[in-house]
């Protein structure tokens, strides 16, 4: 599997930023999806929409649709999305 991790936006579905975010994410060419991790950039606790469709922007501004849900543990929140598909830049 093939990683990419960089720093983005998590978009919401309206073009609005959610978040500025450091993501991880891994792709599965097999199976034509990817998934990955991203924490906030500013450090602050969970967003203000738990779950749903969103869009990852990666640094060069390319873009891709995925569904997000959050991971509370005691280290801070996590963002964890998946998307089908070609992911962002391609």
């Amino acid at each position: 599997m093939e990683s990419h991790s960089g720093v983005g936006r998590l978009l919401a579905p309206d073009g609005t930023e959610i978040a500025a975010v450091r993501y991880t994410y891994e792709i599965d060419r097999r199976n034509r999806v990817w998934r990955g991790t991203a924490t906030r950039l500013d450090g602050e606790g969970a967003l203000a929409q738990p779950a749903g469709p969103a869009t990852l922007e990666i640094e060069d501004g390319s873009q891709a649709p995925v569904h997000y849900f959050q991971r509370h543990t005691p280290e801070g929140t996590t963002i964890v999305f998946t998307g089908r598909g070609a992911p962002p830049g391609e």
